[in-house]
């Protein structure tokens, strides 16, 4: 480029009498301003205008205006002959903060083994990994969590790197949200907050009243069909003693199998046809497959593979509404039913689903004042629904094979379940698996809490109130008509909240003030608005420059004027800032867009921890997962220095592939995840003995101390 450049000096200063010379130059965003002989530079956000004079600054300007004094020389200005310094302090940038970045043991998590999506206490997922005093990061690639893209705000599912679990004593801080939803963690532990139009990390203990938390829309899912339960596996793994399989033909029992040492014995099972189930595993699966599940005493086998389906599921759902289980083990095994005098219609459908799909003949009686019970007895199906289901009124959950179910499934059993009990529980863990459901649809979910106030009497006993829990939005009206859509959106929908738009952006509606104290998210409305102003802008830059008249009948124009929009001579040029805006707004555009949901944060309470130990889990690439009752994303801030080293190495790395990187480890402590980089050329010094690749992989990835 130089030396075309100079030809084309050399050709034109030889053709013509004219001298010339051209010099581009990128704008620093500061001018000067020269007082008593001494120069002074101030930013500005004003750009060059075109035919503005240009002045080249001296020797001693440039030299006041790019170094610093008292720096360090790191080498030459060419054209000046300068010695450039610069101020180290400045560039350095220090990290510090606390250990204890993690979420409560109780607070639920969605998560992802072999394809099979269950919901857990964080405690309960990651303890399994730990021995009883163990603390620290251990590595695990089997889990999936629900994060987001950060970049693209993507809700994506991603493999975890590792779980981890620290002890801890002080308070925690819950945050309540709007929608119902709610978080304990640590102070220190980070949570995903909006802030001028950008989402963006802050320490639990930064966050206040009014601010808005990160959540999801949607829980990604992959199509399936109608799932179908292995009873055979499902019942081995219990108590199988007197549970038995029926209908083998006889040859299909090899002589020994039942008991080698008694042959009337064996032959005497044989002959029926009949085997403990706890020797099914010797049977031939062909063989054990067209096999019926029983028990002593059993008037319906069961097949060993039971297909969740519309009737199956509506079944569970009037269970999670209206049923319990009366269960004396190896004595009676009981499932109830308690309906309303309103509820004929759902008395039919279980007395007919329990005929048709089980071949079950259920009793009917009356209860209390005009209601009516269905029971019947079944250890099979009682041990099913109380595994799948749980008991007690307090403890009830949505089975985890409902919740890997197809839409048209999962839909059933919602509306079963919403028949029967209108939405309301006193299991906050079955509320919380109906919110995450909920956003399996694509539908954020809202609900409220509320206790009697009155005194309850139930058959003569004064029962204690407590504490429910309402689905109050998808309302339960609407989730009964079958034409309703879970993805259709409401007027409250969480979107990207208008009171953290940017300042820049906020000036440009009509009333900026409102927008503030908006509640509302950014809708398709605001967002055309704000187009229009932008549009119109762009339409000022460039044009001439109003007079007085035409400038009295234009508030836009006025109110503009030295922000957006600026007057050379006769011209209106843009400023640096209406420059950027259109960038600006393609963000919250993006946001809006986005699987994203914010949440107003109404209340902050400390909180004592429900153990000794709290929970994190790394997503790498994301740094983030889905927790909490209802679904908030967390900030996985890790083991501390170590974490933000990897971190800031995997950012560099991606943004600059031809970067060399240099991390002197003095400790053992800042190699955690970077072993997984060395695939791409890099190396590791070490002075260690090391005696094998196991050690010394472990040296590198799991250090002992933090």
């Amino acid at each position: 480029l130089r030396k075309e450049y100079l030809d084309t000096i050399n050709e034109s200063w030889g053709k013509s009498q004219e001298t010339w010379i051209d010099l581009w130059a990128i704008p620093t965003w500061y001018i000067t301003k020269v007082q008593d002989g001494e120069v002074n530079f101030e930013r500005t956000r004003l750009a060059p205008l075109a035919g503005a004079r240009a002045f080249l600054l001296s020797k001693r300007a440039v030299e006041r205006f790019l170094c610093f004094e008292k720096g360090e020389r790191i080498g030459t200005m060419i054209g000046f002959d300068l010695p450039l310094k610069i101020n180290l302090e400045n560039l350095v940038r220090y990290h510090s903060g606390f250990f204890g970045f993690s979420v409560d043991y109780s607070e639920p998590i969605i998560y992802r083994r072999n394809g099979f999506v269950g919901i857990a206490k964080i405690g309960e997922l990651v303890d399994p990994f730990y021995s009883a005093t163990d603390e620290g990061p251990v590595i695990t690639s089997s889990i999936e969590v629900v994060c987001f893209d950060q970049k693209t705000f993507e809700v994506k599912w991603a493999p975890l790197q590792y779980v981890f679990r620290h002890r801890y004593e002080g308070k925690l801080l819950r945050f309540n949200l709007r929608t119902g939803r709610s978080v304990a963690v640590t102070p220190a532990h980070s949570l995903f907050v909006v802030k001028n139009g950008r989402v963006c990390v802050a320490a639990a203990s930064e966050i206040r009243r009014g601010d808005y938390l990160v959540g999801s829309r949607n829980v990604p899912q992959t199509p399936s069909g109608n799932p179908t339960v292995d009873l055979l596996e499902f019942f081995s793994g219990s108590d199988s003693e007197g549970i038995t399989l029926r209908g083998i033909p006889r040859e299909g029992i090899a002589r020994g199998l039942i008991d080698r040492r008694n042959s009337w014995r064996d032959w005497w099972w044989r002959s029926k046809g009949v085997i403990p189930l706890a020797s099914a595993h010797l049977l031939p699966k062909e063989v054990s497959r067209k096999a019926r599940i029983s028990y002593k005493g059993c008037r319906s086998d069961l097949p060993t593979k039971l297909e969740v389906d519309a009737a199956v599921a509506r079944l569970l759902g009037y269970y999670v509404a209206e049923g319990h289980a009366q269960v004396k083990p190896g004595q009676s095994y009981r499932i109830v039913f308690t309906l309303g005098k309103k509820d004929e219609h759902i008395l039919n459908e279980i007395v007919a689903t329990l005929i048709e799909r089980f071949g079950i003949t259920a009793s009917i009686h009356q209860h209390g004042g005009g209601g009516n019970r269905v029971s019947f007895s079944h250890r099979l199906l009682a041990e099913l629904f109380t595994r799948w289901v749980g008991t007690g009124a307090g403890n009830k959950r949505v089975p985890s094979i409902i919740l890997n179910s197809p839409p048209k499934i999962r839909g059933e059993f919602l509306r079963a379940w919403v028949e029967g009990d209108y939405g309301v529980t006193v299991s906050p863990a079955l509320m919380n698996d109906i919110m995450y459901m909920l956003l399996m649809e694509g539908c954020v979910g809202t609900t409220s809490r509320w206790r009697y106030t009155e005194p309850i009497v139930i058959e003569g006993r004064h029962v204690s109130s407590r504490l429910r829990k309402q689905l109050k939005f998808p309302r339960p009206a609407d989730i009964l008509d079958r034409d309703f859509s879970f993805r259709r959106r409401r007027r409250s929908e969480p979107l990207f909240p208008a009171a953290e738009l940017p300042s820049t952006l906020k000036q440009l509606y009509t009333h900026p003030s409102h927008l503030s104290s908006w509640k509302r998210g950014v809708n398709p409305r605001l967002l055309e608005e704000l187009r229009s102003k932008l549009s119109t802008l762009a339409e000022y830059a460039g044009s001439s420059a109003k007079n007085i008249e035409e400038a009295r009948h234009d508030g836009f124009y006025r109110t503009s004027m030295g922000m957006y929009i600026v007057r050379s001579d006769d011209k209106i040029q843009a400023t640096q800032l209406l420059i950027d805006l259109p960038r600006t707004l393609r963000g919250i555009e993006d946001l809006t867009e986005s699987g994203l949901a914010f949440f107003e944060v109404l209340d902050i309470e400390p909180v004592d921890p429900t153990s000794e130990f709290v929970y994190d889990v790394s997503v790498p690439g994301a740094e983030n997962f889905l927790a909490g009752f209802g679904g908030v994303f967390c900030h996985n801030t890790g083991v501390g220095k170590s974490n933000l080293t990897s971190s800031l190495v995997r950012m560099a790395a991606k943004s600059e592939e031809d970067l060399t990187i240099v991390i002197f480890d003095v400790a053992g402590e800042y190699a955690v995840h970077l072993v997984d980089l060395l695939a791409s050329g890099g190396r590791i010094l070490t002075n260690e003995l090391i005696e094998d690749a196991g050690q010394f992989y472990n040296s590198q990835a799991i250090p002992e101390s933090l």
